[in-house]
């Protein structure tokens, strides 16, 4: 009898510990100053002390976000606390964050909001994104909500706690608009399009994404557009012609979660039908989604420009985009050199060593990759290039995902080629852009059949408008 009240005791007292305390607490990385004080007001007015958890939050060149987890999460109770003004990057660091903590098996993620969640300020979107936050939240893993109201240090906070349920998504405030499309996508603008307050119901929308940076701003957007449209009960393929998140295809650090998959969940979670995109950084991230995917890979358009350039070989950076060099390489019926790197592990410096496939002294080649930001890779590559004795080198990038400004400004490069699947903002000389709309409708071919029963439509800002 003794035995059995100790364990009631015991499962009383965990279950009292889950309910009302946590493991770790941890914030978004914009308001370190608030979190810190909400922490200290917290320890004070609570017995055991809450332990921060150990993350660090990155923004990239290309505007994405980063997180690593040094804590240990497993089983354990996590609170991530915000204020109540944020913006789409600390969302975005939030929905990362939350999902990175399932990943390594934390047991309980519960989000904190000083006031209601639907009262949440955000700075640069409009109440549209409030209507599927919870659904947002809860599908990159999030289990609970706790609202309370913000108080002094000397007023107790009240707060109330529950189970985050699937909500309902009945989002109107989409402005309708009659929509614009630039000459790069005139492909595409032959099919009927119309506002979104006059597209008739059940009808097969085609949603192009808005690409442009802040990435994280124009990537939520798309999923409030996506929202308004399913809740319209119209199908929708969204066109992105650029995944966000791309390159975040697999766990390469201890602490990291899959953000492709998230990104994928998320998609899925608003009510996309299908997807098309253009060269994701890897082939796997087309198996992250349940839904079709169609996926252009800009090989025929890329080809085509290596051919009018007259280049000898193509150029792969490093062993790891060896395959995709070697198939845009056949497309132009040219040979493929590959650019072996390795690492000093006392330093953590990449070394350029040596080349494998033929010699490139005195021959004009082209360096291959799926996206650039600050152009470092492609200025790095040409300087080996120069050394070994090539003769024009020029940088084709499917995603010019920055500035490139490292690549336009290298004296060894003499042009560089991307395409349009991200906005263009760059006006330089050496700078080229290629169209992929025609690709793009060659690969959705299957899924288009009769034209006349489809409707295009930008996300939020149009290509083409300034």
């Amino acid at each position: 009898m003794n035995n059995i009240l100790f364990i009631l005791i015991f499962i009383l007292t965990l279950n009292l510990n889950s309910a009302f305390g946590y493991d770790f607490i941890t914030s978004v990385q914009s308001h370190a100053e608030k979190f810190n004080a909400y922490v200290e007001l917290t320890n004070q007015r609570q017995k055991n002390k809450i332990e921060i958890l150990n993350a660090v939050t990155k923004r990239f060149s290309n505007s994405n976000t980063g997180v690593w987890i040094h804590s240990q999460v497993y089983e354990k109770d996590i609170e991530i606390f915000i204020p109540d003004f944020i913006n789409s990057d600390d969302i975005m660091e939030i929905l990362i964050k939350a999902h990175t903590l399932r990943s390594l098996g934390a047991r309980k993620i519960a989000l904190h909001c000083t006031s209601k969640i639907e009262k949440l300020n955000i700075s640069d979107m409009d109440n549209g994104i409030l209507e599927i936050l919870e659904n947002l939240l809860k599908t990159a893993g999030v289990t609970h909500i706790k609202e309370g109201d913000k108080r002094s240090r000397k007023t107790r906070t009240t707060k109330t706690q529950r189970p985050l349920a699937p909500k309902q998504i009945t989002v109107s405030n989409v402005e309708g608009k009659r929509l614009k499309f630039s000459k790069d996508f005139a492909a595409l603008a032959k099919l009927d399009h119309h506002s979104l307050d006059k597209t008739p119901l059940d009808s097969h929308v085609l949603l192009m994404s808005d690409s442009s940076v802040p990435s994280n701003l124009s990537f939520l957007n798309t999923l409030v557009t996506i929202a308004t449209l399913n809740s319209q009960q119209q199908k929708t393929t969204l066109i992105t012609p650029y995944l966000p998140y791309a390159r975040s295809d697999k766990k390469d650090h201890p602490g990291v979660s899959v953000t492709g998959r998230l990104i994928a969940d998320l998609i899925e979670s608003v009510g996309t039908n299908s997807i098309l995109f253009v060269r994701p950084h890897a082939a796997q991230s087309e198996g992250f989604f349940k839904i079709p995917v169609f996926a252009a890979d800009s090989k025929k358009t890329i080809g085509q420009e290596l051919r009018d350039r007259n280049v000898s070989t193509v150029i792969s950076p490093d062993a790891g985009f060896q395959k995709d060099a070697t198939s845009i390489a056949e497309e132009a019926g040219l040979p493929v050199a590959v650019v072996n790197k390795v690492r000093n592990y006392e330093t953590s410096e990449i070394l350029l060593v040596d080349i494998s496939g033929p010699s490139v002294k005195g021959l004009d080649v082209v360096i291959v990759d799926d996206e650039t930001a600050s152009g470092s890779t492609a200025d790095e590559v040409a300087g080996f290039l120069k050394r070994r004795g090539a003769q024009k080198i020029y940088v084709i990038v499917t995603h010019l995902a920055g500035s490139a400004a490292r690549a336009i400004h290298s004296d060894d490069i003499e042009a560089i080629i991307v395409t349009d699947s991200l906005e263009v903002t760059i006006d330089d000389s050496k700078l080229k852009v290629l169209s992929i709309a025609a690709e793009m409708v060659e690969t959705l071919r299957p899924l288009l059949g009769d034209t006349s029963q489809c409707h295009i439509k930008m996300s939020q800002k149009n290509r083409g408008e300034k």
